[in-house]
This record gives C-alpha cells, sequence and structure tokens, in this order.
C-alpha cells in the first residue's frame, strides 16, 4: 500500500513518472514519492496565502490548502495537521504485464495498481488536542 505508485491509473500520473525518469535515468536514482511533491505544493500554497513564512500563519493556512499535482491530489487535516490523500494497492509483476509499463529500480519489475482506497475510505479518526498558538 502506498500514497501513489509510478503504474497508477492516468495519463498525468504517467506523463509524471516519464518526466521523471528523463530527469534521473538511472535505475539508482528511481526513487520518487508523489507525497514529497504534494507536500512542497502544499506548503508553497500556504506560504502564498498567509503572505509570510511566520510557521504560525503558515500552520493556519495549511488547514485550507487543498493540492492537485499531476492528477494526485492531497489536503491537511485541520484537526491534527495529517495529510490526507487517496492510497492505491500494488503488487509486484513483470514489467508489460497490463497495468505494468513501468519497472523499480531496472528490475524488470513493477507495481501493479490493484485496488484504489479513496481518502475517506483511508482516513482514521483523530484524537489530537492540538495545542493552538495564535499569531
Amino acid at each position: 500500500m502506498a500514497d501513489w505508485l509510478p503504474n497508477a491509473p492516468g495519463a498525468q500520473s504517467e506523463a509524471f513518472y516519464e518526466s521523471f525518469r528523463k530527469r534521473y535515468p538511472r535505475p539508482a536514482d528511481d526513487y520518487v514519492h508523489m507525497r514529497m511533491h504534494l507536500m512542497v505544493e502544499a506548503l508553497a500554497q500556504a506560504i502564498d496565502a498567509a503572505r509570510s513564512t511566520d510557521a504560525i500563519a503558515v500552520a493556519n493556512a495549511l488547514e485550507r490548502v487543498t493540492v492537485n499535482f499531476h492528477g494526485q491530489s492531497g489536503a491537511m487535516r485541520a484537526a491534527d495537521h495529517q495529510f490526507q490523500q487517496p492510497l492505491v494497492v500494488g503488487v509486484m509483476d513483470r514489467m508489460g504485464t497490463p497495468g505494468v509499463k513501468f519497472d523499480v529500480e531496472g528490475s524488470g519489475y513493477g507495481f501493479r495498481v490493484i485496488r484504489s482506497i479513496t481518502v475517506a475510505q483511508a482516513e482514521m479518526p483523530s484524537v489530537c488536542k492540538m495545542t493552538r498558538h495564535i499569531s
């Protein structure tokens, strides 16, 4: 289970991974995680919305940001600042098998997505009692 896999369905996801592999063609460099891109995009949007880099202002703005990047999305849960996003379940299969266009680290095997899980299905209840500081 992962937040995203290179063989996740969708033209935008495929284009994202192809551009990554073009920029980093060596199998040893095949280390890409969509969540990092989504979280950096969320941070950039929050800084823009806050019009500041003040930590409290940015944290408050993060609660209102929803990001979309190459067909993937996510949002910060205001109650506990946990990033919520869809998940996928994959099984490893030989590259070229239907659903396995891309392999992992030049191995000839990649993950085929067998199930997609929505944010609503993946979200776990929170009992966080986050202390808030007012700026």
